[in-house]
């Protein structure tokens, strides 16, 4: 953190460092400070897709569901567009049992397969919270096959693992609940 905080002194006009600093702060959960240093991010270049796109990203994480929803559909109005708002807006719409925008989300990646397996894994993880483990692993497997498709090795990886936690934690389910009587 000092690190930054030196870089924001260097260079106060640089909302790259601040917004940076937000990422580090998002990292050890410490969400409010995050939030309010992408604010200021966006504060100082409205244009960046960056900070908002992190808005959208940790406002949810705070309970702020409206509020990361109002800032999706404020860059889409401002003509800022980039798969990861999609993915956290997939997500919001989840977590607001919003059935149609999942639908519009998913389909907003049918026409881009270089970045389709996103929001496939987002489907997994869907699935699996609503116990549908064996759909869950289909969309793991569809997923992983869409990043190899794009030469995407390191992603691939990735959605295999994040399904690996998530088998683990199906499987621990049955102790937890027993730990809780």
């Amino acid at each position: 953190m000092e690190s930054f905080t030196e870089w924001i002194q260097s260079y106060p006009n640089d909302e790259k460092a601040v917004n940076n600093f937000g990422s580090l702060y998002g990292d050890v959960c410490r969400y409010e400070q995050a939030i309010a240093k992408f604010m200021e991010a966006r504060r100082m270049d409205p244009g960046d897709v960056i900070p908002q796109e992190n808005l959208v990203e940790l406002l949810p994480a705070i309970g702020k569901f409206d509020e990361g929803r109002a800032t999706y559909e404020q860059m889409l109005r401002n003509g800022l567009d980039d798969d990861t708002p999609h993915v956290n807006m997939f997500s919001i719409a989840f977590h607001q049992n919003d059935e149609k925008e999942m639908a519009r989300q998913i389909a907003w990646f049918d026409e881009k397969p270089n970045l389709r397996h996103e929001i496939l894994s987002e489907e997994a993880d869907a699935a699996a919270y609503g116990g549908h483990l064996a759909r869950a692993h289909e969309l793991t497997q569809q997923a992983v096959q869409s990043a190899l498709a794009v030469g995407n090795k390191e992603q691939a990886a990735v959605w295999l693992l994040n399904a690996a936690w998530r088998e683990q934690l199906s499987r621990l389910r049955p102790t937890v609940a027993k730990a809780k009587l």
